[in-house]
């Protein structure tokens, strides 16, 4: 049993990379062979620190793949042997706010394995992660919570047979998903002011709450955007487009779910 093990960035940062624990069981019939290689290794408690944007990934990428060997001693010449089972445990990444008084985002934790294909031009590895997302699938496509839609010249009845003989047997798997509690319609007014040294844009978001898809008014909501901004032929394209000339499109637009809704306009001009 080893750890902690940490992977410190090149700069002052928090560290890349740090594992509580890992545990190495040896390919017991390779010790007969007065060999010892690494048959399952286990990573416990793994935090990977990816900075605002994952912009540190790239950093533990280089330290995890070096350039150079860290040994100035050649290695012997020994036979290709199978690359260890790696399983894991506890896996998070964290990803911190665009400013020091918001919270982190935290994605896990999650369990899973690393995968290694190794062949004579290249080693492919690939990442496999179970727990909480099997489940959120389950939950999430089952056939009562399914729509299709079929437009065409079709015939029902070869139509339907073809629709059981595909969906006829698929069955709810999961739990049923908690009904979402409402979201809110109104919000305080708050200001974001981040500075981009070097950008050729600035780009000013503007957005508040709205109502969800399933509101009466959503159909409406859209068609207010088409005349406001929503087309090039809106209201306010041309005039900050045609007439102003100060950006190519405010890209407004209502985006809902079904208990929440929200209006935004992204535009993007010189930075002056």
């Amino acid at each position: 049993m080893l750890g902690p093990v940490v992977i410190d960035p090149p700069s002052g940062r928090p560290p890349l990379l740090v594992i509580d624990r890992v545990a190495i069981q040896p390919r017991f019939w390779r010790l007969f062979l007065g060999r010892v290689e690494p048959g399952v290794v286990t990573l416990r408690g793994v935090h990977i620190h990816a900075g605002g944007q994952g912009d540190c990934l790239a950093d533990l990428a280089r330290a995890l793949r070096p350039d150079t060997l860290r040994t100035t001693r050649p290695a012997s010449p020994r036979p290709t042997s199978a690359p260890p089972d790696v399983t894991f445990s506890g896996l998070e990444v964290r990803f911190e706010g665009p400013a020091p008084e918001q919270a982190p985002l935290v994605w896990g934790p999650f369990g899973g394995c690393l995968r290694v294909d190794r062949q004579p031009e290249h080693t492919h590895a690939s990442l496999v992660v179970d727990g909480p997302g099997r489940a959120l699938h389950a939950s999430r496509f089952q056939p009562s919570q399914a729509l299709l839609v079929i437009s065409g010249d079709l015939n029902e009845a070869s139509t339907m047979k073809l629709i059981n003989s595909a969906f006829g047997d698929w069955k709810d798997t999961g739990d049923k998903l908690a009904p979402l509690p409402e979201a809110p319609r109104t919000s305080t007014h708050e200001f974001l002011l981040l500075p981009r040294p070097g950008s050729v844009q600035s780009t000013l978001r503007v957005g508040r709450p709205a109502v969800p898809a399933t509101h009466a008014d959503y159909i409406p909501l859209q068609l207010a955007n088409v005349i406001l901004g929503g087309s090039f032929d809106s209201r306010i394209t041309k005039n900050i487009r045609e007439d102003k000339g100060y950006t190519y499109s405010p890209v407004p637009g209502p985006q809902a779910c079904s208990t929440e809704g929200a209006t935004r306009s992204v535009p993007m001009c010189e930075p002056k």
